[in-house]
């Protein structure tokens, strides 16, 4: 693909509306599920989140990509930056950006029901031979020497999703894997979104690699 499609893009961030919170849980199969770990350098976490939320130390910058091949309304792949917090005592992910790459009906599917969304974008999870790759509108990143690793020792942190009128929707992802993969997470390339200015991936923790079952589960909280 071109490189010019991968610039990071020039529209800010717009929340979505929850117009149809999800009330039942959809099964996706076949899924791939890609995730890089960094620690933030630089300002304190609480810089990057809301006041309900409390930072972790350290701030931890994921970066996920989840691709399905099919689903009820298609096909489509999806990138998130998300920030390590806690709500109450509970671990939990706010999404700074999501781009969600898929037609027009897929797009609007996902934001009614589950908030996920805010930029269209082009997403790319390419697998070669020594790593696993992921291009998306604010990063470029890889799972470098991938080894097999057990089904239950990945994990993956409930997301807070920003939705229309300054809420957060809680999404508990489920992802049921058939393969996982763990390497070392290799940051190429890094834009801060503009809902969080000077976020900094830095020193690597932990990448891994999934394919399996994503279930997008019913929608019970919203903050």
């Amino acid at each position: 693909m071109s490189e010019r499609v991968f610039e990071r893009a020039n529209q800010r961030y717009s929340a979505p509306k929850l117009a149809s919170p999800a009330a039942e849980p959809v099964v996706l199969t076949g899924a791939e599920v890609v995730q890089a770990v960094f620690e933030h350098a630089g300002s304190g976490g609480a810089t990057f989140l809301p006041p309900t939320l409390a930072p972790t130390i350290p701030t931890l910058v994921t970066l996920l990509a989840i691709r399905v091949p099919d689903g009820p309304r298609g096909g489509f792949t999806m990138a998130q930056v998300r920030v390590s917090c806690r709500s109450g005592g509970r671990p939990r992910a706010l999404a700074v950006a999501t781009a969600v790459d898929a037609d027009a009906d897929t797009v609007a599917w996902l934001a009614a029901g589950w908030g996920i969304g805010g930029q269209d974008g082009p997403v790319a999870i390419e697998r070669r031979y020594d790593r696993v790759e992921v291009r998306a509108p604010w990063f470029d990143v890889a799972v470098t020497g991938p080894r097999p690793i057990g089904v239950r020792d990945v994990q993956y942190v409930t997301g807070l999703h920003p939705i229309d009128g300054d809420r957060l929707a809680q999404v508990e992802l489920d992802v049921t894997p058939d393969r996982v993969e763990r390497g070392r997470p290799l940051l190429q390339r890094f834009g801060a979104p503009d809902r969080a200015p000077g976020l900094s991936p830095h020193s690597p923790v932990a990448a891994t690699a999934a394919v399996g079952t994503v279930r997008l589960p019913v929608l019970r909280f919203v903050l």
